[in-house]
């Protein structure tokens, strides 16, 4: 008996020392990531002055939900604070204390929105670039645009902290956001403008913001990078009771947020706050893309 006691404690005690080798493997890659220096070849995108622009950008930026990581007031907030998963904070955007972007060139914001990189060349923690790569440089000159004039706010963030939890995720490709910049595709063709139209082809491009959350494949499931407790992404395929949906009440769902069955949706796991700032063409041309997604099990991102 003493020998099998003895034998399961030299086992235990393997273990322990196995699993603090390869968390130590862990953690050194994932540090090494962190302040890994990054040159990227950034081109630039005229950013206008004019007030129509201006007024544009501002509906874009709240369009595409750049406050629901930086806050309202664009001045940042902690976004997670969960011990396993870490501590991931927005960034405050305006000129004041405590700015991130205070010392932003227009190459600068750029480069941080489309690749997920600072100035520096270093890795934008926890900055979902993914669904901003392909913006079209109209679009992403006028958020450009309207983000340099945003009023001033002096407020510090908490300093970004990686949980182990957070580490071994993304070690296995289940947190792209941690280090969104190994996700873009730095090949992509960006279109210097896109016409918008009611279609489908429309709708495409204004989906990518959907993929953080929805997947590649828009099937849904699991959302990468969020605490265990948040619910599943809606399967947005044939497979899926959303593809079912009308347009009118598709249209409830984005503006209102209350789905067919009169269910009020948490802005915090969908963004209907957000997406209520599209126009009737712009929901049209989602609705469209959403209705010829061929059927796909849910959770196959």
């Amino acid at each position: 008996m003493k020998k099998l006691a003895r034998t399961i404690g030299i086992v235990v005690i393997a273990l322990v020392v196995l699993a603090a080798i390869a968390f130590g493997t862990v953690y050194s890659i994932t540090e090494s990531k962190r302040n890994a220096k990054i040159t990227v070849d950034v081109k630039s995108v005229l950013v206008p002055t004019d007030e129509a622009s201006l007024t544009e950008g501002k509906r874009l930026v709240s369009m595409r939900g750049c406050a629901d990581c930086h806050g309202e007031d664009y001045a940042g907030f902690t976004i997670v604070d969960e011990a396993p998963i870490g501590t991931y904070t927005g960034a405050n955007l305006t000129g004041g204390q405590g700015s991130a972007t205070a010392q932003y060139q227009d190459i600068d914001w750029v480069r941080s929105i489309r690749y997920g990189i600072s100035p520096a060349g270093r890795p934008l923690i926890f900055m979902p670039s993914t669904d901003f790569t392909g913006i079209s440089d109209e679009d992403l000159g006028k958020m450009i645009a309207y983000l340099k004039t945003l009023p001033k706010v002096d407020r510090e963030q908490k300093p970004i902290v990686i949980g182990p939890l957070a580490r071994v995720l993304a070690m296995t490709g289940k947190m792209p956001i941690l280090f969104s910049h190994e996700h873009v595709n730095r090949d992509l063709e960006i279109a210097a403008s896109v016409k918008p139209e009611a279609n489908a082809e429309y709708g495409r491009y204004l989906a990518q913001g959907c993929t953080g959350c929805h997947g590649e494949h828009f099937s849904g499931g699991p959302v990468p990078g969020v605490p265990p407790s948040w619910p599943l992404a809606a399967n947005l395929t044939a497979s899926g009771k959303v593809n079912a949906y009308t347009l009118e009440q598709f249209t409830k769902v984005l503006r209102e947020g209350v789905t067919p069955e009169g269910r009020q949706l948490n802005s915090q796991y969908m963004p209907w706050k957000a997406m209520a700032h599209m126009n009737d063409t712009e929901i049209v041309a989602l609705y469209e893309f959403v209705k010829q997604l061929p059927a796909r099990e849910a959770g196959t991102h």
